[in-house]
């Protein structure tokens, strides 16, 4: 995998980080040294249930990672590196969850802003406002244009 990685030159940097990243739980869960070559759709399959039950990571999560794998392997059958993907047929949708979703209003979003720390110039900490993908995602029409917003607790 690490030679797979290193030898995708025509990547940004930004996706190689990445890459670095998603194989650490493969590597992990297969070994370092394990081939391409040699990882069955039944070690896909354990590879699912491990990330569950021995990493405790939610459905969501766990589906993250396979999907991770899935492209990864993908790549791999691309460069003929191995003749079919044992991630196929793997399902990697997200489960939606809408007993976590809710409106949060305008004033809502305005008093918790005001209420976070700021860094020179008035911007309010980054950890009170995160883009896309990192939060409470309130819905633009809305909220005067705001795509999103990641509200902390602590």
């Amino acid at each position: 995998m690490e030679d797979f990685i290193s030898g995708r030159a025509d990547k940004a940097l930004g996706t190689l980080a990445h890459y670095q990243r998603i194989k650490l739980l493969p590597v992990e869960f297969f070994g370092a040294d394990q081939p391409f070559a040699n990882v069955t759709p039944h070690d896909a399959d354990q590879f699912g249930s491990w990330l569950k039950s021995k990493k405790n990571h939610a459905e969501n999560t766990a589906h993250g990672h396979l999907k991770n794998a899935k492209l990864i392997f993908g790549a791999a059958v691309r460069a003929k590196l191995i003749t079919e993907n044992p991630f196929k047929g793997i399902s990697t949708q997200l489960v939606r969850r809408p007993d976590r979703m809710a409106f949060i209003d305008h004033d809502t979003i305005h008093k918790v802003m005001e209420a976070c720390p700021t860094r020179p110039g008035g911007v309010p900490s980054s950890y009170c406002a995160a883009s896309v993908g990192c939060g409470v995602r309130p819905k633009s029409s809305r909220c005067g244009g705001l795509t999103s917003t990641l509200i902390v607790v602590e």
